[in-house]
């Protein structure tokens, strides 16, 4: 069974205010087949096309009062035409997406960065979009002893997530896309269990507001059996500022491991019948060291999409 994590952090993805422009017309070129890939993302050294997993929301937004409108979701999971390719030679990433009506490119080198050292997210902006990359020094992970001293913390080396935000992506006044992409386990582990520990994003849309979402994500996995839990507890902040972060929900999930190193599975609200979503991730690293995703859940009057990043605890 899952055991809930508290929220970590809160982290305000995006002023919306600020989303303008489109992607660029520039299109990934693939590495040719034999070329060399990397051994993991916290030190990226070759060029590669890394398939990712892709959740985007889009809406209007009313200027005066802030409330959403027309909001749509489209996801893909972990093939064309959802990828982010990294150039060695520019140290940038090109982040490709189409579905559902909305299409976005846009190409972010390490000039475009605006965060400041030390932030949990790297912030990237190109032509009006914006990019968030979870930084390989974010700690995502804290392993305990029972008195509560700290035994271990973990960062992701194998992985990463984050999210893009367009106002040119699809016909509406904003686009947010959440990804997750990594260097997937070549020999994924037959026995055992593990639990992971990590960090999840997202936007929420309700029917008079737009937040940001963030919280404490966790993952475990029984590789005997193919199932998996997940659980999440989210807080939620206004995204055009004025409220202080509260708690939005629990949110809980079962699925299984669907293919080598994919799994997908369902989610819900265990107080709240009338939410339902999905998830979908990966495992990473050498032994299934970490495992990353996206996530959805709603209503018929909240839609929320995310991503996710996990460490194995123990590992």
């Amino acid at each position: 069974m899952y055991q809930r994590l508290p929220a970590l952090f809160v982290i305000s993805s995006f002023a919306l205010a600020a989303c303008g422009g489109g992607g660029s017309s520039m299109t990934p070129t693939t590495p040719p087949p034999g070329s060399p890939t990397n051994e993991s993302i916290a030190n990226l050294t070759v060029d590669e096309l890394f398939a990712a997993a892709m959740s985007a929301i889009s809406f209007n937004v009313d200027t005066g009062s802030g409330a959403p409108s027309n909001v749509s979701t489209t996801s893909v999971g972990f093939s064309s035409p959802a990828s982010i390719l990294y150039n060695a030679a520019a140290d940038s990433f090109t982040v490709t997406f189409a579905s559902g009506g909305v299409n976005f490119e846009e190409t972010f080198a390490s000039g475009d960065r605006v965060s400041a050292d030390g932030a949990a997210f790297q912030q990237f902006v190109s032509n009006g979009s914006e990019l968030l990359f979870i930084d390989p020094a974010t700690i995502v992970a804290i392993e305990r002893d029972s008195g509560g001293a700290i035994i271990s913390q973990s960062t992701l080396v194998y992985s990463a997530f984050g999210a893009w935000a367009s106002s040119g992506a699809a016909s509406a006044d904003a686009t947010l896309g959440y990804w997750a992409f990594g260097v997937e386990t070549e020999t994924m582990p037959t026995t055992g269990t593990a639990q992971y520990e990590g960090l999840a994003i997202g936007a929420l849309t309700t029917a008079d507001a737009v937040y940001d979402i963030s919280g404490g994500f966790g993952i475990t996995a029984d590789f005997s059996t193919g199932d998996i839990g997940v659980g999440a507890v989210f807080l939620r902040e206004n995204a055009l500022g004025g409220s202080a972060p509260e708690q939005w929900l629990e949110m809980v999930g079962t699925g299984s491991i669907t293919s080598g190193v994919s799994f997908s599975g369902t989610t819900s609200v265990e107080t709240d019948t009338s939410y339902s979503g999905a998830f979908e991730g990966q495992f990473y690293g050498p032994a299934a060291a970490e495992a990353a995703g996206t996530w959805s859940l709603g209503n018929t009057t909240e839609t929320a999409v995310g991503s996710f990043g996990s460490a194995k605890l123990g590992n």
